[in-house]
């Protein structure tokens, strides 16, 4: 619904956001074993979403945040302990970035 408020290109700031975590993550993608990087892209992309959502003129839901922040926090928090358990394990790295060998590309 249109709007006679001054509003942030929220769609620009997203886009932009989005394109950094999808270069870091394509960047990472031989460091950590299967699973990983979507545990990270669940946090970055998580933290994105819940950052641009305090700019956004929606509606508050529960605890001041709508719902979009609080599908953020669950994101954050599932990401987090994923790569958490993953760490406790220590499973988080590929066996070729923890010896330093490069990895093979088809």
């Amino acid at each position: 619904m249109p709007t006679t408020e001054d509003v942030h290109p929220t769609p620009v700031y997203e886009t932009l956001a989005v394109g950094a975590i999808a270069y870091a993550l394509w960047r990472m993608r031989d460091a950590f074993t299967v699973g990983m990087l979507f545990a990270f892209y669940l946090v970055l992309t998580g933290t994105e979403r819940l950052l641009v959502e305090f700019i956004r003129r929606n509606e508050d839901v529960a605890l001041g945040l709508t719902q979009p922040q609080l599908i953020s926090i669950a994101m954050i928090v599932a990401g987090a302990a994923w790569i958490t358990a993953r760490a406790r394990r220590g499973d988080l790295r590929a066996p070729s970035a923890v010896d330093g060998a490069e990895p093979q590309r088809a």
